[in-house]
């Protein structure tokens, strides 16, 4: 049993990170759905007692963020694409250059996603180019 708490308590950091993100969405999916469930409550009260609820049943959130939000803008596809390009290629270079000497078992993961990063921010920017071409239908 030691060896159980001794592998848990060198791991102690990947668990948190793991386990952290999963229980903000369980935290927050939870209290969206005792949230819907007293809207139900009070509209099922408001049957009971003869009266008709207004609207439709719809989730009170996305009226706020509708509301909150207004008219969206269009995407801006040259900020997404240098948002992921420029980390992206920054790491490959990194990767190349300064971890060569570094075993491949650590510096291929490395490189690859940062290849995929590379790659999402040049198809992000070639998306914006040909919508930028659409947007000109004169020019050419």
């Amino acid at each position: 049993m030691d060896k159980f708490w001794d592998a848990i308590a060198g791991n102690i950091i990947v668990i948190a990170t793991c386990m952290v993100p999963i229980s903000i969405v369980g935290i927050s999916s939870y209290f969206a759905h005792k949230r819907l469930e007293l809207v139900h409550r009070e509209r099922m009260a408001a049957i009971e007692r003869g009266m008709m609820p207004p609207g439709q049943l719809t989730d009170p959130q996305d009226e706020e963020r509708k509301e909150e939000e207004g008219a969206k803008s269009a995407p801006n596809y040259l900020r997404r694409g240098l948002f992921w390009l420029c980390p992206g290629a920054g790491v490959v270079a990194f990767s190349v250059l300064f971890l060569s000497d570094v075993h491949p078992g650590i510096r291929l993961p490395i490189l690859g996603v940062a290849i995929a990063c590379a790659g999402i921010g040049a198809a992000f920017i070639a998306i914006y180019l040909v919508e930028n071409q659409k947007a000109r239908p004169g020019v050419q």
